[in-house]
């Protein structure tokens, strides 16, 4: 599949969660009673899996926090990308930040990465730019403020400007790459790794003398390729050129997969046991191919309901 990946659907629910929000900020537990907090269990497999959590909930609430560690219990899960609503962020990174902190020593010492998750296409305009640094500056402030085990481990930016209606416009899209590699650069800060999401096919945009995926490469310390077809051979050509140039760059890459619903055929998963049987037959050709730091899936909550988990 060649067409460029929808964003998910998560992202537009920022308003309509407001005053949902409020309430759930009552009934929220305090952190201590987060019962979750345990080694994980001993897998024979590998670690290498990664999840995009656009549901902020599973940081302070009591059912969201539950199936959320059940699927920690269920998948050998590696790490994480956590993300907020604005609302979410005013409420538990900066009125209640002990919150997601007692959420994050769990996550680390069940040994699981945590990154921070930024995502808001519109960031490409410069006169958007004020929310992403506001969220930034909520970032280093909480981070400044907890014990290292109650800290995220990097700042990751799913900034996609080829998902606005402009990208059609041969005209735009110079300008909105740019914007991306702006947002980028603004993004980062000292003691954080930056890690971007990026489409497979960015290698195919022209940017400053090389290609758009160069550029990003250029400004981050990893990419996520979002690699998602589910045939092998498409999957490891696409997946190829991106760590090809990441090596140049020396700089790491993970390929992602999809179970999302909405996308065509061919681009996501609909059953576990089929993913993990493709997962097996494509990690050691990636791993041979090299810069290769594992898999990141798209779609928590439809992982978890693939897994059962409620």
């Amino acid at each position: 599949m060649d067409t460029a990946p929808r964003r998910n659907p998560y992202r537009h629910a920022f308003a309509a969660a407001a005053f949902g929000l409020v309430l759930l900020c009552l009934l929220a537990p305090a952190p201590t009673e987060f019962p979750f907090c345990r080694p994980p269990p001993d897998r024979p497999v590998p670690r290498d899996l990664h999840v995009w959590v656009w549901d902020g909930e599973a940081a302070y609430g009591v059912e969201a926090g539950r199936r959320f560690f059940a699927l920690l219990d269920a998948v050998p899960v590696a790490g994480v990308f956590l993300a907020f609503t604005p609302a979410e962020r005013e409420e538990f990174l900066v009125r209640r930040p002990q919150v997601v902190r007692r959420w994050l020593a769990c996550c680390h010492a069940r040994g699981i990465r945590v990154d921070y998750l930024l995502g808001e296409n519109t960031w490409v305009d410069p006169a958007r730019r004020p929310g992403l640094r506001r969220a930034r500056d909520e970032l280093a402030r909480f981070q400044a403020g907890g014990a290292p085990p109650e800290r995220f481990d990097a700042l990751h930016v799913d900034v996609e400007p080829h998902a606005l209606p402009e990208w059609a416009d041969p005209d735009r899209r110079a300008t909105l790459a740019a914007g991306l590699l702006d947002v980028l650069r603004e993004a980062r800060f000292p003691g954080l790794p930056l890690v971007a999401d990026v489409p497979f096919w960015y290698a195919s945009v022209s940017h400053g003398g090389g290609s758009l995926l160069d550029a990003v490469l250029a400004r981050t310390d990893g990419v996520v390729v979002m690699n998602y077809r589910t045939g092998a051979a498409d999957f490891l050509a696409g997946a190829a050129v991106a760590q090809r140039r990441a090596a140049a760059a020396g700089k790491t890459v993970r390929v992602g997969v999809s179970v999302e619903p909405g996308l065509p055929d061919g681009a996501a998963w609909r059953s576990w046991s089929e993913l993990v049987s493709f997962l097996e037959r494509v990690r050691a050709p990636l791993a041979a191919e090299g810069r290769f730091d594992g898999f990141s899936i798209q779609g928590y909550r439809e992982l978890a309901a693939l897994l059962g988990i409620r």
